[in-house]
């Protein structure tokens, strides 16, 4: 099929080039016209979206050791241009070309500049569709598109192992009047005090459930089968009736204090909820039953209309949130001295895309953030009592790496690491996918330098990772990090879904081993999964991300989302059961399961044998009314023969 652009209308030029490992370099010019378009889902092709046709000759081998890095460039950091590369043969005049993503950039100004990287290793030769969509472009500012081989990032090598870990049955969450719970947020305090939060969307709020996981508890619940649903947080009314949306939604984040010695006090609980006009927040002192509000949240000291949050803790009361602004994207920090209720004034962190995590380093009080364009900033603080007052930036990972998959995510672990002066500044570590594979870096000097890349994913049962997020442990080294992994060689429809774990305590070596293991007893999606966000066109199931963290035995917790057994995605957990713990240097297990003495019965299954399940009397009525009946259409489960 040849498409022609519409009378009156530019396209690229040339349309097409071919290049081969030995190149040349291709280089192409986009239309003038300028013009809007929200996303390639509602593109036009010659109006608002632009598509060169670029073909890699040559076998997969011919390609060893080499990528293609795609750069387009323009003038006004004031435009907006949004790149998409499929492997695909053909465009529609209207909507996505056809094949899957390999590569996606859109970061939004202030910028001049999109990039992507073809990696023909993963996905092969033969012809890919590079598409430009316009999305906010003043007319006669085109853009300038070129194709280059480049030598593949260096790497470093690493010993995989498998099994050796256990995981517990998987449990669902589901609130009782949700229709869909996801991209859930997950944090235990050292006494074993568990909380995930999942979102429904904006203004539906926001869902908190507590796990009791401190051991020798009399409802001790290691296969976290027995959640305690706590409401919703951002509810206005600050009641578990939750028909009436929240304060939020569109996006959720915790945080649990540190150095508090009292587990009849545990420490403070921090929450923050996107309403897009602002990021609402709260905090609870007594596990997430009840919160103190503040609606305002973040636009008190900062800037209204945001995306994104992230919070962490320093000490006891202390608390960062990271977020960045729509129009332009620009990343800020804000500080709260009384647990995250209410915040300061907002330093500018700088235009680093998309928001991908923040972490604060606890003996020193040094704040990492991260963004999609693989920079990572530190803001070291005069004394421990302010802010910092600047963040310096880093390119960490390649810039044509492709590592905006979603989040392009930070840790910086309290293990006790000094640097060559002497100063104590733990080990921090970045992990992402490039749409493919899980890569991880490291700094051992607060941030300064970084390592070569690791691929920590591994096998053909995982051959596409996405959405990976890491927890540090106690020791140098010591690291737990998550994934989406796929048999598939591409990121399409026929791909089907597991979690993926891995363990390391030397990844801060040359060659470090990771122990790999499936997390997930079952799959928990079949189709694509979306990299694109809000403006994406794929499947959004799983929404954006998925978290990890360890509790005080050293078992690793993972909370996901999962749409196997539903049309839309809802959070499961899942804890380590067996294996070596993250503490102790990997010289101690985790502990067999015990379950305390006072945890509820373990729920039976359908006496009728039903395989899907879901609750009654929860209709609902667009994101917000919930109908207490039960409806003559509702289906609340299905038996298969």
């Amino acid at each position: 099929m040849i498409l022609i652009p519409p009378p009156g209308t530019e396209a690229a030029n040339p349309a097409a080039g071919t290049i081969s490992p030995a190149g040349p370099t291709v280089t192409w010019q986009g239309p003038s016209t300028g013009g809007a378009c929200a996303n390639e889902n509602t593109c036009v092709e010659g109006a608002n979206c632009d598509t060169f046709k670029l073909t890699l000759s040559g076998t997969e081998a011919d390609w060893a050791g080499k990528v293609v890095n795609i750069d387009i460039t323009w003038l006004n950091p004031a435009n907006d241009y949004d790149l998409y590369i499929h492997k695909g043969e053909n465009c529609p005049t209207n909507g996505p070309c056809e094949g899957p993503v390999v590569s996606q950039d859109g970061n939004g100004p202030p910028s001049t500049k999109e990039v992507g990287m073809i990696d023909p290793s993963s996905t092969g030769t033969g012809v890919y569709l590079v598409r430009l969509v316009i999305f906010s472009v003043a007319p006669g500012d085109p853009f300038t598109g070129t194709a280059s081989v480049g030598p593949e990032p260096p790497g470093r090598r690493a010993t995989y192992l498998k099994g050796g870990i256990t995981f517990s049955p998987n449990v669902t969450v589901k609130a009782p009047v949700a229709r869909r719970d996801g991209e859930p947020s997950n944090r235990t305090d050292k006494f074993g005090n568990h909380y995930t939060s999942a979102i429904r969307g904006v203004p539906a709020g926001v869902d908190l459930w507590y796990f009791d996981l401190r051991p020798g508890s009399p409802t001790y619940d290691p296969y976290m089968r027995s959640p305690i649903y706590r409401g919703q947080p951002d509810s206005f009314t600050q009641e578990t009736a939750t028909a009436l949306g929240a304060d939020g939604g569109g996006d959720v984040d915790l945080a649990v204090g540190f150095d508090s010695n009292n587990p009849e006090a545990p420490p403070v609980l921090a929450y923050s909820s996107l309403v897009a006009a602002n990021i609402s927040t709260g905090k609870s002192t007594d596990r997430g039953e009840t919160f103190q509000l503040n609606p305002a949240g973040n636009a008190t000291g900062g800037i209204p209309v945001d995306d994104r949050q992230w919070l962490e803790f320093y000490g006891k009361n202390t608390v960062y949130m990271l977020y960045r602004t729509i129009a332009p994207t620009i990343a800020m920090v804000q500080r709260s001295d009384d647990g995250g209720l209410i915040y300061g004034p907002a330093t500018v962190v700088g235009t680093i895309g998309q928001v991908g995590y923040l972490d604060v380093h606890q003996a020193s009080g040094t704040v990492y953030v991260s963004g999609s364009t693989g920079r990572v900033c530190v803001g070291k603080p005069s004394s421990p009592t302010v802010a910092p007052s600047s963040y310096t930036c880093k390119q960490v990972a390649e810039v044509n790496e492709n590592a905006s998959n979603i989040f392009f995510v930070v840790k910086v672990a309290d293990d006790g690491r000094r640097d060559a002066a002497g100063n104590e500044v733990g080990t921090a570590y970045v992990v992402y996918s490039n749409g493919f594979k899980t890569f991880m870096r490291h700094s051992v000097d607060g941030g300064m330098t970084w390592s070569n890349r690791v691929r920590v994913s591994d096998g053909l049962d995982t051959r596409t990772t996405l959405f990976p997020w890491i927890e540090t442990g106690p020791t140098p080294g010591s690291v737990g990090i998550a994934w989406y992994g796929s048999t598939a060689a591409v990121n399409n429809d026929d791909a089907d879904w597991k979690v993926f774990y891995a363990q390391s305590f030397n990844a801060d070596e040359e060659v470090p081993t990771f122990r790999q293991v499936q997390a997930s007893d079952h799959f928990i999606h079949a189709s694509n999964i979306s990299t694109g966000g809000t403006l994406g066109t794929a499947n959004r199931n799983l929404i954006d991300y998925f978290q990890v963290s360890f509790d005080p035995t050293g078992a690793a917790i993972i909370s996901y989302t999962d749409d196997h057994n539903d049309y839309d995605g809802h959070t499961y957990v899942t804890r380590q059961t067996s294996g070596t713990s993250i503490n102790n240097e990997g010289a101690s297990t985790v502990p067999a399961p015990v379950e305390g003495s006072s945890l509820p019965p373990k729920a039976l299954p359908p006496a009728d044998g039903a395989q899907v399940t879901d609750f009654a009397q929860d209709v609902q009525i667009g994101l917000l009314g919930v109908v207490p009946a039960n409806d003559a259409l509702d289906i609340i489960s299905v038996k298969y023969y």
